[in-house]
């Protein structure tokens, strides 16, 4: 079985870690490994966030949102937050947004 790297979002990093306690960064670590093997144990998601998944943690009080890509056995984390009040979809949406525009520039 082959292993994938996981990449993050810059945000995920600046904004979504310094958010969680410590004992919910240890949770969150176990989770990320445990995709890292199994990238397809998250649930597909549907309508903006269409191709990407989500992975419960935390007593399913957290979500990571994350994409597969497959060519390059990458799962790349777009956001890290609380389910409460639907936050880490709407962050999601946003960033998932601002990616589609940067990268239509870029072309």
């Amino acid at each position: 079985m082959k292993k994938y790297k996981i990449e993050f979002h810059p945000d995920v990093i600046s904004k979504d870690f310094p958010k969680l306690a410590e004992d919910v960064k240890k949770r969150l670590k176990s989770q990320l490994r445990k995709l890292s093997q199994n990238p397809y144990c998250g649930e597909s998601l549907r309508h903006k966030l269409k191709g990407y998944r989500k992975l419960y943690f935390d007593k399913k009080r957290y979500r990571i949102i994350y994409r597969i890509i497959e060519e390059k056995i990458i799962i790349f984390v777009i956001a890290v937050g609380k389910r409460d009040k639907l936050e880490v979809y709407k962050i999601s949406d946003k960033r998932v947004e601002l990616l589609k525009i940067s990268k239509n520039h870029s072309k």
